[in-house]
């Protein structure tokens, strides 16, 4: 917001003592209790006017603003400063923009109240600790037909749609129009991710239009770890079947790095890490 460096950035209201506990606190509150994940409603913001360091300005205030964008938010009727810089920046920064998900199952939840007392709603921050069910997953599917864009950067449109936050791009053959040879680019997306995939999408290809519509995806539950062979380290995508079985695959640059290291075939290290 300063537009400078963060070397020379003056910090006013956030380099406050009471700034600095507020991180300090929720972060080790955070480690404490485990949590991985992270999800928000939408924010309030409220309205009014508020004296910061730099004069008088409307509610919210500009760095609450900018590390909220991407974030749903509401209250805009409500009088006062509902989010500051502080709170806006741990939302931003543990949600990372994700909205919280339609289905949920709640393990526990708790209060913190605010020294103000307005009269027609309670002034509270509400943590709820959740398993989020697999199956209430929504994503998008982004979806083009290409004609006119050659083979050779198709590849480097994929990546730019990794880049932008799409989870999985597939490109398939299909017959257009004119009997011409063209490209289906597709791409399953997370909602805060819509709009940068869209983005890149046109920046990337040809394609002068674009579809996408909501879709629901069940997954497996799923975790990372790593396992030594032969001096290589190896991560391995782990994932719990309904039925509680565990299985386990090798990452595949993974295998390729351990494969040149030790000049074998990256065959025999995937053989050899499954045995493990």
């Amino acid at each position: 917001m300063h537009g400078t460096s963060v070397e020379k950035v003056h910090f006013h209201e956030v380099g406050a003592l009471d700034a600095i506990l507020d991180v300090l606190a929720t972060m080790a509150a955070i480690e404490q209790l485990g949590f991985t994940e992270f999800f928000t409603r939408p924010v309030a913001l409220g309205s009014g006017w508020i004296d910061i360091a730099h004069g008088r300005f409307p509610i919210p205030a500009p760095a609450t603003l900018h590390l909220l964008a991407g974030l749903p938010t509401t209250g805009l009727d409500i009088e006062g400063e509902c989010t500051t810089p502080t709170g806006a920046a741990i939302l931003s920064t543990l949600t990372r923009g994700r909205s919280a998900p339609d289905g949920f199952r709640t393990l526990g939840s708790g209060c913190g109240a605010g020294t103000r007392n307005p009269a027609d709603r309670p002034n509270c921050l509400r943590i709820i600790a959740a398993e989020i069910e697999s199956a209430a997953e929504s994503l998008y599917v982004v979806q083009c037909d290409i004609d006119d864009l050659s083979a050779e950067y198709a590849a480097a449109a994929q990546e730019a749609l990794f880049g932008a936050g799409a989870l999985d791009v597939v490109i398939v053959n299909v017959a257009m129009k004119k009997g011409r040879q063209g490209m289906r680019m597709e791409a399953l997306v997370p909602p805060e991710k819509l709009q940068p995939v869209l983005d890149a999408l046109f920046a990337s290809t040809t394609t002068i239009g674009a579809r996408y519509w909501p879709v629901r995806r069940s997954a497996l539950p799923r975790a990372e770890d790593v396992v030594e062979w032969k001096g290589q380290q190896i991560r391995r995508k782990e994932v719990t079947l309904p039925d509680g079985t565990r299985r386990w695959k090798p990452e595949y640059e993974d295998v390729l790095k351990a494969a040149a290291a030790l000049g074998l075939a990256p065959l025999t290290v995937r053989q050899a890490v499954d045995r493990l």
